[in-house]
């Protein structure tokens, strides 16, 4: 998985999450399989986070082949809109 800082600018506070990418700080976690993250605070907001497409990951020098990736996402809304009863 690869973190980048989500760097703001001038015309955006980076309240919502988006913002420029900052290129210098970037972050490589091995996740093996079956793994599961849970991202919440600045690891959600104030840094990218993505799963790499490629083929094998290097960990300690060791060159693993990658198998299958699945990447499921879920989030709760917390605007008003979400609340009201759908109506028929």
């Amino acid at each position: 998985m690869e973190f980048r800082k989500v760097a703001t600018d001038s015309n955006n506070d980076g309240s919502d999450g988006v913002g420029a990418t900052s290129n210098n700080v970037k972050k490589l976690v091995y996740l093996p399989p079956r793994s599961l993250v849970l991202l919440s605070g600045d690891a959600r907001y104030k840094w990218e986070h993505m799963i790499v497409s490629r083929t094998t990951d290097t960990v300690n020098g060791e060159v693993l082949p990658r198998k299958l990736r699945v990447s499921l996402a879920a989030m709760a809304s917390t605007s008003r809109r979400s609340r009201r009863p759908i109506r028929t």
